[in-house]
């Protein structure tokens, strides 16, 4: 181990370079949707979620956005899952993205297929 270490004596702990570890800090939150659907509507729903990726990266500046449905999950459940800088770029998004019409086009009548959800929102590290 002494290899890692810049001097003879080095200071306890204290490696030559920096190496990214799965705790290193980032800027980055994740964003999760879920949306348990009434039965027989998750597909629809995937469908009217999957319409609102091109606005939500143009205008919002998500990232990797993707729309999942349950594989082995609870029944019927969407989930909406987007990368975001920051939590100002998130809260932006929470304000204009039901106002803009392709938005209101795309997600018409999709309360009436879901029974509840929530979010998820985790600091990528």
């Amino acid at each position: 181990m002494a290899s890692l270490y810049r001097h003879s004596q080095p200071e306890i702990g204290r490696p030559i370079c920096k190496i990214r570890t799965l705790f290193e800090e980032t800027n980055m939150l994740l964003i999760r949707d879920i949306f348990r659907c009434k039965p027989g509507k998750a597909r629809f729903v995937a469908e009217k979620l999957k319409a609102t990726i091109p606005s939500t990266e143009q205008e919002d500046g998500f990232r990797n956005c993707r729309v999942m449905v349950d594989y082995v999950a609870t029944y019927w459940t969407v989930v909406f899952q987007a990368e975001v800088e920051s939590i100002e770029k998130f809260d932006h998004h929470m304000a204009n993205f039901s106002k803009r019409p392709d938005v209101q086009n795309a997600m018409q009548g999709y309360l009436e297929m879901v029974e509840g959800g929530h979010r998820e929102i985790y600091r990528i590290m």
